[in-house]
């Protein structure tokens, strides 16, 4: 059995119990909302009841936004078990079309996001897959920007996201480059596995950039990651052009612009994929 087919399996028993306690949690704020004004006379003769219900509005919502966070890593651990079954990645995409829709999609999560694409360039995949590579460098890309004005202490910081979409020859390049946080080397080294994550609380699974990792790779893709702390990250991929011969063969990853300066702070990801360091 394929090791994704576990984890689906395994995601989908989860999900089930997940499913019920979120609903009880539901039904249990609003029988709070109910009993607690019933209780309040009786905070005088019992003070402890006031600490009590004090309490329980925060367990409830901490008890909410943890299951919440379960759920989200069900639906992470899903899309990795669905990328490793091989679909029809050969549909002509045009990839510009996906970076537009994933930008309204995500509307107000965004920083200021600047677009240079190419119309003429098409892929060979899968929009729905694609789609999801696009939105999770984009997220990524939001939060950088995010944690970035919380620590720079900078109030003339101006977060900007950047995508590019251009042909390179019988590939298309796509970069999402943002200027935010940047990664550490170690974060570099790491960002690639299953389960790694920088995020605090609920924002982070460490799914996002594996499952971006796998599905480059059944893309016949190749995907590089350049990022310094605090001088931002730029995510490179080229995939195969529609109607191009060269989905098995290995390519160099041209040079592209990005937010970060010399050649340090080059990661890729691990030997799984088609990487070009």
């Amino acid at each position: 059995m394929m090791l994704g087919e576990i984890a689906a399996g395994i995601a989908h028993e989860v999900a089930n119990p997940l499913a019920v306690a979120r609903a009880n949690v539901t039904s249990l704020i609003e029988y709070l909302s109910e009993v607690s004004p019933m209780l309040a006379h009786l905070e005088d003769e019992h003070p402890q009841l006031t600490e009590v219900l004090d309490d329980l509005p925060a367990v409830v919502c901490e008890t909410w936004e943890g299951l919440s966070r379960a759920d989200e890593t069900i639906r992470q651990v899903k899309s990795l078990a669905r990328a490793d079954h091989d679909g029809d990645r050969d549909a002509p995409v045009v990839i510009t079309d996906l970076v537009q829709t994933a930008v309204r999609f995500l509307g107000a999560r965004l920083p200021r996001v600047h677009t240079d694409l190419d119309p003429s360039a098409v892929v060979a995949g899968s929009p729905v897959e694609l789609s999801q590579v696009l939105v999770n460098l984009l997220v990524n890309a939001a939060d950088a920007c995010e944690e970035q004005r919380a620590n720079s202490g900078d109030p003339a910081y101006q977060p900007l996201v950047t995508v590019t979409v251009r042909k390179n020859g019988d590939r298309v390049l796509v970069s999402v480059e943002d200027n935010g946080c940047g990664m550490s080397e170690d974060t570099l080294t790491r960002a690639f596995m299953p389960l790694f994550t920088t995020k605090a609380g609920a924002r982070g699974t460490g799914l996002g950039l594996s499952l971006v990792r796998r599905l480059i790779d059944r893309h016949a893709g190749v995907i590089r990651v350049k990022s310094a702390p605090g001088a931002g990250t730029s995510f490179s991929m080229l995939l195969p052009a529609a109607g191009s011969a060269t989905r098995s063969e290995r390519v160099e990853l041209p040079e592209v612009r990005a937010p970060l300066h010399g050649d340090d702070g080059v990661a890729a990801a691990p030997p799984q994929a088609r990487i070009v360091q």
